[in-house]
This record gives C-alpha cells, structure tokens and sequence, in this order.
C-alpha cells in the first residue's frame, strides 16, 4: 500500500511517500531513503521500495526541501539543511503506530549517503542500519578545489551568490555550509552496520570515496562493489544486485 504523507520542518512541508506492506502482522520495520544531490524520491527509490514492501519492510522516501515535490527553493540548500530535514522525516517515521521504532534503517545514494551517515552520527540511537550507495564524500574535496562534482566551477560564487548547474541555482550558502563539515567526525559517532555499494565504473563519485570509508571504519563497514555498474545504476542488472543486496543486508541487521 502507498501513501502520501507531508511533515514540517523549519516551516517549510516535506513531501513523500509511505510504503506500507500490506499483510504485516504487528510493527514491521522501516528503511528511509534519501535520494541524491538535484535528484528526486522517485529516482530509482520506487523499484526498492515495492521490493521491500513484498518483503514486508515498509519504506518512506521524500524530497528534501527545494527538491521535487517538497516547499523551498534549491538555491538555499546547503548539508546542513538536508540533515535538518532528514532528522524531521526519522522523527516523523518513529512514531508511525505500524513502525517499529527500534527497527528503523536509512538508505542514501549519492550525497544522500552523505546526509544518512552524517544524521545517523547525530542520532546513533535511532538508526539500526545504513545503505550507502555510491556516498558522494568527496564533496568537500571538490569544494576545497572550487568546484561542484568534478566540472562545476564555483570559484566566483561568492560574487554572484549561486552559480547554475543546467538550470539550477547552487547557492553560496551550500559552499560556506559544506566547508564546515568534517566527514569522518561527523560519521563516527555512528557505530552500528554500515553497507556500501559502489560501482566500479562510476566517474562522478570514484570508488576510491567509499573504499576510504570502509578502510576508516573498518568494524563496521562492509563494501559491495557492484563490476560494471555506473553512479546511477542505470543497466537493470546492475540495478537488481543493488537491491538484492541491500535486501539481503537490511533483513539480516532488522532480526
């Protein structure tokens, strides 16, 4: 069963969808899905979440705000705004009365791996489990070299207060913000399962960024390196080893 559901945060409406198994019996558990930089909750999140839902794992995926369907404007989203955001929706999720609350994963893909493991080190208790799929750490490299991915100068952002990114507005604020961060502090409060998924052939986020995690912490982290598959999964097959992996995973860490 699907459902819409909006929640508040920093006055602005987040908007999403809850997938809710149909035949559960009792609290079943949750994974939260946190989709990737100028991307939206539908990309590629509805597949995974109708196969969890058959496996009776309900999921709730949503637009961080200034993306999709969600209130804002992208020019103002930095990465301390999406952790804001994503703690709101962890909140909202827990106290759902068919959720566990003691069962509640967080699945991230790009910079959305980065916002899940950076929430999850503010709110270790709440997080059982988290999927990181190609995790867009080297952000803050980029942004230390002057650029946003690997092509994007924001040299001169300061002076115009965004630059375009094909029609989108990244604003100044998300330069300053994500500069501020420390990666591996901000994660390692975190100390329970950690799955990584990369592809070996992702240019956009080099497979050496999730390789430096698992070597960072290595008691918790477990890499799956998916040969062949690009940063958006975009062959099926590919896509299909992401799923039945992260499947895998999260049943094992929601016994």
């Amino acid at each position: 069963m699907q459902v819409a559901f909006e929640c508040v945060n920093n006055g602005k409406v987040l908007r999403g969808m809850q997938h809710i198994p149909d035949h559960a019996a009792g609290k079943v558990p949750a994974v939260i899905m946190f989709h990737g930089f100028t991307a939206t909750m539908s990309m590629m999140y509805v597949e995974v979440a109708r196969r969890l839902e058959r496996h009776g794992i309900a999921s709730v995926r949503f637009d961080f705000a200034g993306s999709g369907e969600s209130d804002g404007d992208f020019v103002d989203m930095t990465i301390s705004s999406e952790v804001s955001d994503g703690l709101a929706v962890l909140d909202y999720v827990k106290q759902l009365d068919y959720v566990d609350p003691e069962r509640i994963a967080i699945m991230g893909t790009s910079l959305g791996g980065v916002i899940a493991s950076f929430a999850a080190g503010k709110r270790p208790d709440d997080v059982r489990a988290l999927v990181l799929i190609c995790p867009a750490f080297i952000f803050s490299e980029h942004l230390r070299q002057g650029t946003m991915g690997p092509t994007t100068d924001i040299t001169r952002i300061h002076e115009t207060g965004y630059v375009d990114m094909g029609g989108i507005k990244l604003g100044a604020g998300f330069v300053d913000d994500g500069l501020a961060w420390d990666i591996y502090q901000a994660s390692a409060p975190y100390r329970k399962k950690v799955l990584l998924i990369h592809g070996d052939a992702d240019i956009d986020v080099p497979l050496r960024v999730s390789e430096e995690y698992a070597r960072t912490f290595p008691d918790r982290a477990e890499l799956h390196i998916i040969p062949g598959a690009d940063h958006i999964f975009l062959n099926p097959a590919h896509r299909q080893q992401l799923i039945d992996r992260s499947l895998d995973f999260l049943a094992e860490q929601f016994r």
